[in-house]
């Protein structure tokens, strides 16, 4: 009955500086009571830290207003309230700290609080979420100007959070676009991550989540899995993603999940396997990497199946010549074999280690010689005496042609890229009023 009565009498107020109900948001706050809505007019608001305690209350910016921290304060901290919709604002400037986790939007033991249609600038961390489940993360950009990850937080963090639900976001300029610890039956899809110093997306201790038609370009890494069961990763893209130890999709302890159908274009390494057991890799499409699949010994009865493995400067590195995982019926640009009986799959076995892959991999220094004579030489070796390298590593029916599969969607940023790019380098023209160079 009490719930039913305060719906009823749920009310509207207005927040700006002039003929509005309340000058400030917090006053506002003071007043409302559950199931109330504010409405927060065009202007900007610098009133310091910002609590809600009350549930149900919906903050709605209208004209975007516009929350400044002064690069001083955390804006809003949402602290142990439900239902609560916080949306249509823009926060920028918050506080920066090595010792406290100082966040645009800090969202504590809240169960159904939800984030919509926000733009987020130059923060610290942008999005926190903490002990909380059921919230949703939906049409938010969030963009840093971090050049190193010890001056930044993540553009979204997660810790200890259950049934969340993150998409269509765009992500860029901070430590990690996404990052989760211990968060669970979670689904994020349709979000933009890139120009990251770090990772596109990073969870660890994350069981039972799903991830797809997400799209990672130039990071530090496109994703990093690690220490996580029953994950299952579908339609996404990873792509430019450079440099000495930088990967595409790093997979790292992982037990009992499943990558399909995802789109891998041009990183250093395609498919990094860590200690990982017991997962299917199949239907996805490796272009133009530097390694296509790099797979330790410590990696076990995994299934790579029905990929296609297309103009990668090395196919597969592994520092074991001995087979734990099933590796069959891919396609390999690299293979030279016949089909004889024409049913589709070469007749002679492909095996994807060339020998200079597993002297490089010891020595890389001798990357300077990957395109010199030996190199063609040691490469025509093998084809003629295959038995340099080890039998058990081959793909025993590799396809002849390239599977029918097609590259997922591609997700449009909601930012110009290079525009916002540029700003990451400190360029005070083109960076203006959203911010200063820590």
């Amino acid at each position: 009955m009490f719930a039913l009565a305060s719906f009823l009498f749920a009310t509207s107020v207005s927040v700006c500086d002039g003929e509005c109900d309340f000058s400030s948001i917090k006053t506002a706050l003071r007043h409302v009571q559950e199931g109330d809505t504010i409405l927060v007019k065009g202007g900007v608001y610098r009133e310091g830290r910002i609590i809600i305690r009350t549930s149900k209350i919906s903050l709605i910016g209208i004209d975007k207003p516009v929350i400044d921290g002064q690069y001083k304060h955390q804006m809003i901290h949402v602290l142990k309230a439900d239902s609560i919709l916080i949306k249509g604002f823009v926060f920028k400037n918050s506080g920066w700290s090595m010792t406290e986790d100082i966040a645009a939007v800090k969202i504590t033991e809240c169960d159904g609080c939800k984030l919509e249609d926000n733009e987020f600038w130059d923060n610290f961390w942008a999005i926190y979420y903490e002990k909380s489940k059921r919230g949703v993360i939906r049409n938010n950009t969030v963009v840093g100007f971090a050049k190193v990850e010890t001056t930044t937080g993540n553009a979204l963090h997660m810790w200890n959070c259950d049934s969340m639900l993150v998409e269509n976001n765009h992500l860029q300029g901070h430590r990690d676009g996404i990052y989760l610890e211990f968060v669970t039956n979670s689904v994020f899809r349709y979000n933009y991550s890139t120009h990251n110093v770090r990772y596109g997306i990073h969870f660890m201790f994350s069981h039972d989540d799903l991830y797809e038609y997400n799209t990672f370009v130039a990071n530090g890494v496109g994703i990093a899995v690690m220490y996580s069961k029953r994950v299952l990763v579908r339609y996404n893209r990873f792509e430019h993603h450079w440099g000495g130890a930088t990967f595409g999709f790093l997979l790292k302890e992982i037990y009992d999940s499943e990558l399909y159908a995802n789109y891998l274009y041009r990183n250093t390494y395609g498919f990094y396997l860590e200690g990982s057991v017991r997962n299917r890799i199949y239907d996805n499409i490796l272009v133009e990497n530097g390694i296509a699949i790099r797979l330790w010994a410590n990696s076990t009865d995994n299934v790579i199946t029905h990929n296609n493995i297309v103009g990668n400067t090395f196919d597969l590195i592994t520092n074991n010549f001995k087979s734990f995982n099933t590796i069959e019926e891919n396609y390999w640009s690299n293979y030279r074999g016949y089909d004889v009986d024409h049913d589709g799959f070469g007749d002679v076995p492909y095996r994807p280690i060339k020998l200079f892959s597993v002297l490089s991999s010891r020595s890389p220094a001798l990357m300077v010689l990957l395109r010199s004579p030996l190199v063609q030489l040691m490469d025509l070796s093998e084809r003629m005496l295959p038995s340099v390298i080890p039998e058990a590593l081959q793909d025993k029916k590799p396809y002849m042609r390239p599977l029918p599969l097609k590259p997922p969607m591609k997700i449009e940023p909601k930012v110009n890229v290079e525009r916002y790019a540029k700003m990451q380098s400190g360029n005070p023209k083109i960076r203006g009023e959203f911010g200063r160079q820590r």
